[in-house]
């Protein structure tokens, strides 16, 4: 395996307007996905890409399988649309040229299947090695390795910042920030449902969570938090997105199904969370309100509907889910007896 690379001559494709456009076309983005797409879409219109492979290693959350961005490239305008493999595929551990890549933080090069060649990069921050990015060319190197090497930098670099903006460094789950955006995306994009389907807002609060900080501390309420955001994760789709609204409260914005599945998403959620074992705290349990999400509506008017969900949840003995449609039109939440009034 080759540890250097040897610079080909000839100019990169497209010359330096080209090249700009590139750059711009992925410094303009503002979400990890559409960031991925556009590097997917320059190095397919600058050299013969065959596929393209991300690993996602941050601590935290554990990697799932990046389906939006397989759609967004079966989607896309492009007449060459090259394998995208991962956005880090759980039990798939990195090995070869991008195991090197993990190990030393630089840019490694071998040869892949049928003779391609392979290049392997690590993407950074601060903290170390976020993700890794393997590509496949066609049996000879692409171009200009200087050019590559400066496209794979900006992608790195652009994709830090996003990462640094969006992110709850607590959890590893996205911020409010990127809920707020995502849900004004999605309440545009929810008229083109039909009528059958519907993007759903899932609200979930930590029962009990101050005195488990009272009781435990903080550092283990922080523990708490960031065990809690993985299950959530590993509970919903990749498609769905889970987000830190705040505190100990997070949201879910659940792709495009029916109410059944969306009832049995949050309800599988919660009891994954029950069924588990947390670190010297012991049980921790969740309550959830759920709401449809109506394209015509102002973003306030689903999260109040879903908290009010959550608010009866809470009510009435907590580890539960209760659907927005089960309490519409009644005056205010209905309390079982034996139940008192407190939510935290």
């Amino acid at each position: 395996m080759q540890n250097s690379l040897t610079p080909i001559q000839h100019p990169a494709p497209g010359g330096s307007a080209g090249l700009l456009s590139m750059a711009v076309r992925i410094s303009d983005k503002r979400s990890g996905d559409d960031i991925r797409l556009s590097l997917v879409r320059t190095l397919t219109d600058l050299f013969r890409l065959r596929k393209v492979s991300f690993f996602d290693i941050a601590p935290g959350p554990p990697p799932r399988l990046n389906e939006s961005l397989r759609a967004l490239i079966a989607t896309s305008s492009q007449r060459v649309k090259p394998i995208v493999a991962g956005l880090g595929e759980r039990g798939i551990v990195p090995q070869g040229i991008l195991g090197e890549c993990l190990q030393t933080r630089n840019m490694a090069i071998g040869t892949g299947p049928g003779g391609a060649c392979r290049y392997g990069f690590p993407i950074a921050d601060d903290r170390g090695v976020f993700e890794l990015v393997g590509l496949d060319f066609l049996a000879e190197p692409p171009g200009d390795f200087a050019v590559l090497g400066a496209i794979m930098k900006l992608y790195g670099n652009v994709l830090s910042l996003v990462r640094e903006k969006d992110m709850d460094t607590l959890t590893g789950v996205l911020n409010r920030r990127a809920f707020d955006a995502r849900l004004a995306s999605v309440m545009s994009a929810a008229s083109k449902q039909p009528p059958s389907l519907a993007y759903w807002l899932a609200m979930i609060d930590v029962d009990h969570f101050k005195r488990i900080n009272d009781e435990f501390g903080h550092v283990l309420g922080d523990e708490v938090l960031l065990l809690v955001a993985r299950r959530i994760l590993q509970s919903f789709r990749t498609i769905d997105g889970v987000y830190r609204y705040g505190g100990e409260e997070f949201a879910v914005l659940i792709a495009p199904c029916d109410e059944t599945a969306a009832i049995a998403a949050v309800e599988r959620c919660r009891a994954e969370i029950a069924d588990s074992k947390f670190p010297q705290v012991g049980q921790v349990t969740i309550s959830a309100g759920l709401t449809v999400i109506d394209h015509y509506e102002h973003i306030s008017n689903a999260v109040g509907r879903a908290d009010r969900a959550l608010y009866t949840a809470k009510h009435n003995g907590r580890n539960r889910v209760v659907p927005y449609s089960l309490i519409r039109g009644s005056a205010k939440p209905q309390l079982e007896a034996g139940h008192d009034l407190e939510l935290f």
